[in-house]
């Protein structure tokens, strides 16, 4: 429903071309009259000019031809018509109210094209819901609940990230410094296996369960194994037993490489698959 408000530039009663004091059945035969001559089919070679008039003309029509609605448009409008009061018939309140304006449909229809409607009115606007909506009694909270589903999907996303991130292992082992040669990204391990590769100095393995969903959980490591001995080349850095309660899921496997050498550390990271005991 179109917010009530009044227009000097676009009276109602101008645009219907009918008296301010017009009964419904002359308001009614104004429009029917001039949605025909100005309707959009009738007039394709100003498309645009009578696209926007015949959209004023039932604007007008829509406010005008309601009883209570008309009443408060007559009370918006008589403060900007009330100096031409004396034009429309003996002095008193009633004949300022019924004050005509200043122009006629005449000269308003001579515009190319003319104003365009109040932007409340568009029925065929594609906010027009969502306006009438938001000027409801509850239109605070819907304003509310639109807000949190728009910012919804940001937020879930920012955690998403932030999690993967977390769970997420450093680039591919690319330092030689620190690498896992088995198990391998993908590998099923069972509940007990060892973990071989090459350590150029004292290091530490762990071990993290990440979870089942797509959305994996940040490690919580655990530690697996430990040397602070000198380099180990292709052997068994570690040997894991899972606890008897552990969930079946995906499990990361961490190499880390102290630096004994005063450079920094250096890591490596697998993903395995523990599918539970069979």
């Amino acid at each position: 429903m179109p917010r009530i408000r009044y227009d000097p530039e676009r009276d109602y009663y101008a645009i219907l071309g009918v008296p301010a004091g017009a009964s419904a059945a002359e308001i009614q035969r104004a429009y029917r009259r001039l949605a025909k001559e100005c309707h959009p089919d009738r007039n394709p070679d100003r498309l645009d000019w009578a696209t926007a008039t015949f959209q004023q003309i039932s604007e007008a029509y829509d406010i005008l031809s309601d009883p209570a609605r008309r009443h408060d448009y007559d009370d918006l409008r008589w403060p900007h018509v009330r100096h031409t009061a004396a034009r429309s018939g003996p002095p008193g309140a009633e004949s300022v109210r019924y004050a005509q304006p200043a122009w006629s449909y005449a000269d308003w229809a001579r515009r190319a094209p003319p104003p365009p409607p109040s932007p409340e009115f568009s029925r065929t606007g594609p906010l027009a819901p969502l306006r009438a909506l938001l000027r409801g009694p509850f239109g605070s909270i819907y304003l509310i609940l639109i807000l949190a589903l728009l910012t919804m999907p940001v937020a879930t996303l920012m955690i998403n990230n932030w999690l993967g991130r977390a769970a997420q292992p450093p680039a591919a082992c690319a330092d030689p410094r620190a690498r896992i040669a088995s198990p391998s990204d993908g590998d099923a391990i069972p509940a007990a296996f060892s973990i071989r590769g090459t350590a150029a100095g004292p290091y530490r393995v762990e071990w993290a369960y990440l979870g089942t969903g797509e959305t994996l959980r940040a490690p919580t490591w655990r530690a697996a194994g430990e040397s602070a001995g000198g380099a180990v080349s292709g052997s068994v850095l570690a040997q894991v037993r899972l606890p008897g309660d552990a969930l079946a899921g995906l499990y990361a496997l961490r190499l880390v490489v102290t630096g004994a050498d005063g450079g920094a550390p250096a890591s490596c990271e697998r993903r395995v698959i523990y599918r539970g005991e069979e």
